[in-house]
């Protein structure tokens, strides 16, 4: 699983200046609450949500699904006999990337059309290692890959370019302690953020330049984690979590200018206490016109998570 997975389910394996503008905050809304009771990693493109869930019957098995966004059509990304975790959609396209594996097999990216429930690898990403938590743009995938050196396994952030074929490494980390989740990837940004458990219990958010080969911080006071972060490419604003040192305190949803990330931030929404959300994904709403916010909703008492989102954040 993904993110919410870094401050909700996988958290709990893990864990778990001055004051911002407040625009009129919005209200959120579920989207997603079936099957089971894990949904996370959501996507949209207006047409169809893709997401990650459990079911009753298999609470510690988790697949990847689209659905079309009035419910109907649900579709299980990945076929019988493995596993799967959701990314995003292929822009402009009903095609959703996913990372699959099974009992027997390690963990690859894959395509899957939802006009013709073809599945296809993705082309040229995938080793005899694991790749996973991948994300795609017009121009690139954004992935992580695990692979051992010298019995050590380390966790790269890799960026794909799907023309030229080569890959950039934006950085490499010795696993165990360290977890890293994709954000969001676009024409010239990606996001990500790094979980540290070692030492210290800490989140680092970033916005990498693509053009630049350089990454920034997401600023946070001493004590506050931001994370879940996408970038709003179009508009530049960067869209995150942020909370204090645990779950679901003082959690709020926040927008910061891409061009100043230590500008005023923004906070768009509010998680009552004992209540976090990460994972944050832009969609596009075909009956509104606006973008919505979609997240992960996570009860840090009942270890349950579903699918929220704030609608219109681009009108506000």
């Amino acid at each position: 699983m993904r993110r919410l997975a870094s401050f909700g389910a996988a958290a709990m394996v893990v864990l778990c200046a001055a004051a911002p503008a407040r625009a009129v905050e919005i209200t959120p809304i579920k989207v997603i609450d079936e099957p089971g009771n894990q949904q996370f990693s959501a996507s949209g493109n207006g047409d169809w949500l893709a997401f990650t869930a459990n079911t009753d019957a298999h609470p510690n098995r988790f697949n990847a699904y689209g659905v079309k966004v009035d419910g109907s059509a649900r579709t299980r990304l990945n076929p019988k006999g493995t596993r799967g975790n959701a990314g995003n959609f292929d822009p402009g396209t009903n095609t959703v990337i996913y990372n699959q594996y099974s009992d027997t097999s390690r963990s690859n990216l894959w395509f899957f059309d939802l006009n013709t429930t073809d599945r296809a690898k993705v082309p040229s990403v995938n080793t005899k290692w694991f790749e996973y938590n991948g994300l795609v743009s017009t121009g690139y995938v954004l992935f992580d890959r695990d692979h051992r050196v010298n019995g050590t396994y380390y966790t790269d952030l890799i960026l794909f370019d799907r023309a030229g074929r080569t890959e950039t490494t934006i950085g490499s980390w010795r696993a165990g302690h360290v977890f890293v989740f994709t954000g969001s990837v676009g024409a010239t940004t990606a996001s990500f953020e790094v979980v540290k458990t070692k030492p210290t219990f800490t989140i680092t958010s970033y916005v990498y330049h693509i053009a630049g080969h350089t990454r920034s911080k997401i600023p946070v006071p001493a004590g506050k984690f931001a994370y879940g972060a996408t970038v709003d490419e179009t508009n530049d604003l960067v869209y995150f979590s942020r909370s204090g040192n645990g779950c679901g305190l003082n959690v709020t949803i926040r927008r910061v200018s891409l061009a100043d990330l230590e500008a005023p931030q923004e906070v768009m929404g509010s998680m009552p206490d004992g209540v976090d959300a990460g994972e944050l994904s832009l969609a596009p709403n075909n009956d509104t016109l606006a973008t919505d916010l979609l997240f992960t909703r996570y009860s840090c008492a009942k270890g349950v998570q579903h699918v929220f989102e704030l609608p219109g954040v681009d009108t506000v």
